[in-house]
């Protein structure tokens, strides 16, 4: 079966030839491809040989090039990582260094080390980062929607998307979902000084969030951030195994009810390749006052990443400011690997 020379998605059901410099070459076109093309006055030949020329550095999937990753660092969805693999495998082996398959993050500290996080961590957290195949991420679903051509197809994943969503939270906690178009400015502020949402999902037209229900909350699901879904388990106090085997459950169901990307190569592939692998950030919220009294922060930084492949953010996470001495520590690398170990602080 030829694919159509434009979409290069859908069967082709017509064929053209044209004589180039006494060549016959021939284009292939669905009909929805073909009539978009006359319906718009332009030459379905001319059309097809442009998107030729582009293939391996545009998705025909969801139509982002490589230069928009240049400009975002963000791919536009699944596919991109297959359709655009030269980019993409260039990019993966250059973040992993050849770390695939070995354990990332904080099971390069010694134990001695993890004591002085038992002393000042004051809540723990895992985060899995999952997409869903065939569904555009977040950033380029916004811009598409603008544009106005995401179709119906895409609204349908999106409304699965969330159902799926909810219904992975059966028999893991119960769950109460909001549209963050349904939240005043003041719940949404609230939600993220508790670090129940994200920044970037408050300020989302697209986005949702999942709850756990009652006073003693941990768990909650944001969709539509970076990536269609963020699973995250916070517990009081350093316990990032617990909160790993809670989120775990919650996880299983997700992966059986929805077709979540994966890559037998690469693991879990997320809108930002930094986190593709097990898509999984494991932190600890520390009270580290000393940190506020260096000259040398940045310094610090940089040598607690090369020494024990840990990253330091300030309160609410990347590109924001400690609050109260208090700083986000977490894996800087997400490699492909068992996601178990990637908890052991």
């Amino acid at each position: 079966m030829r694919l159509c020379d434009i979409c290069r998605r859908e069967a082709a059901t017509r064929v053209e030839t044209v004589v180039e410099n006494g060549v016959a070459t021939q284009y292939a076109f669905c009909d929805a491809c073909y009539g978009r093309a006359v319906s718009a006055g332009l030459d379905p030949i001319s059309v097809a040989k442009e998107r030729l020329a582009r293939v391996g550095s545009e998705c025909p999937s969801c139509g982002y090039s490589a230069e928009e990753f240049k400009r975002s660092y963000l791919f536009g969805c699944p596919d991109c990582y297959r359709n655009m693999s030269g980019v993409a495998d260039a990019e993966l082996r250059r973040l992993r260094s050849g770390a695939v398959g070995e354990v990332p993050a904080f099971g390069r500290l010694r134990d001695e080390d993890r004591e002085i996080f038992k002393d000042y961590a004051t809540s723990s957290r895992v985060r899995l980062a999952r997409n869903v195949e065939g569904l555009p991420f977040p950033r380029w679903l916004a811009e598409l929607a603008e544009r106005g051509s995401t179709g119906e197809r895409t609204a349908e994943k999106f409304a699965s998307l969330i159902r799926g969503a909810v219904m992975a939270a059966k028999g893991v906690f119960d769950a109460q979902a909001y549209e963050m178009g349904e939240l005043d400015e003041l719940k949404k502020k609230m939600l993220v000084e508790r670090h129940v949402i994200s920044l970037p999902l408050a300020e989302s037209e697209i986005g949702a969030v999942i709850i756990e229900k009652g006073e003693n909350s941990e768990i909650s699901i944001m969709l539509n951030e970076e990536d269609h879904v963020r699973e995250q388990c916070v517990r009081k106090g350093f316990d990032l195994e617990g909160a790993y085997r809670r989120l775990k459950r919650y996880d299983d169901n997700l992966r059986a009810l929805l077709p979540i990307a994966r890559s037998e190569k690469w693991g879990y592939l997320t809108a930002c390749p930094t986190n593709v692998g097990t898509g999984m950030r494991a932190s600890v919220m520390a009270f580290l006052p000393a940190l506020g009294a260096l000259r040398e922060r940045d310094g610090a930084f940089d040598a607690l990443k090369r020494k024990y492949g840990i990253t330091v953010r300030g309160y609410f996470g990347e590109g924001t400011a400690s609050a109260y001495d208090m700083y986000q520590v977490s894996n800087a690398d997400s490699a492909l690997c068992d996601e178990a170990s990637t908890v052991r602080l």
